[in-house]
């Protein structure tokens, strides 16, 4: 257990892993990797910036304390273990609301405790969804309110979640956005979810990313929209199962022919 309230970040000294350094105040990407032995932690009041993966590998880590000098922060990998994120009450940048972490206003859920299990139901207040909020979640359904507009990267990224609905208003379903390097790139956002069976995407779907269901064991794929969305190049490819055999597309009635003589949507045999 550590306090490092009272502590500053200061740039300098030896390189730590992949060889970075430190810098002024923040709080940098895998400073704490693989402390596997840290079970909570409150941060330098005086840090701005915790960077992506700072905690990963963390499997004991239960309990985060967030400043209120933070104003810039994403989530990390790994962190089996945590239920609890709390955030100063003078912080304006952020929230937190049953242990889990929001913007100030509550408008945007920015991590979700992948070790906090349950119903979990989203406040009325959230629109948006940020990038890897939801990322190795153990919550196995969601349904999302259909005010949330806009959904970020990898949101669901390796999550247990078994089946989800997706907000109505969505009109974008994001995936890996670096065509022809899927190694490097941000994950899709239900990449790895290897238990999730059922999805259902709103009438206003528009379009569907790259990669979108990767590693995804499909069974019930339900589409509102009554014309098929637009689909990138390799929206429906996995690399571990081809669903588009096994998987029924649900399809609203009267518009089967439409969705059977799309080139993408057609791929589906049921």
């Amino acid at each position: 257990r550590i306090n490092l309230a009272d502590a500053k970040i200061v740039a300098g000294g030896g390189n730590y892993v992949e060889s970075r350094y430190t810098q002024d105040d923040v709080v940098g990407y895998g400073l704490f990797a693989g402390c596997t032995g840290l079970k909570s932690i409150s941060l330098p009041i005086g840090a701005t910036v915790m960077e992506q993966n700072v905690f990963t590998g963390c499997t004991s880590l239960s309990r985060l304390e967030i400043p209120a000098s933070m104003s810039s922060l994403t989530p990390s990998a790994g962190c089996v273990s945590l239920s609890e994120i709390n955030v100063s009450p003078a912080n304006t940048s952020y929230s937190s609301k049953d242990d889990v972490l929001f913007n100030a206003d509550g408008s945007e859920i920015v991590w979700f405790p992948m070790g906090k299990d349950g119903d979990y139901t989203l406040p009325s207040t959230v629109v948006s969804i940020g990038d890897y909020a939801f990322q190795e979640c153990s919550i196995t359904r969601f349904t999302l309110p259909d005010n949330i507009g806009t959904i970020g990267q990898a949101v669901f990224f390796n999550s247990k979640v078994q089946e989800v609905d997706m907000p109505e208003a969505l009109r974008l379903v994001p995936g890996v956005n670096l065509p022809g390097a899927l190694s490097l790139a941000p994950p899709a956002t239900f990449q790895n979810c290897s238990q999730l069976t059922v999805v259902r995407l709103g009438s206003q779907t528009e379009l569907v990313s790259d990669y979108v269901f990767d590693g995804c064991p499909l069974e019930h794929l339900y589409i509102e929209a009554k014309y098929p969305p637009v689909c990138n190049d390799n929206a429906f490819a996995s690399r571990t199962t081809a669903f588009t055999k096994t998987c029924t597309l649900h399809v609203p009635k009267g518009y089967k022919g439409w969705y059977k003589n799309d080139p993408d949507w057609g791929m589906f045999e049921n």
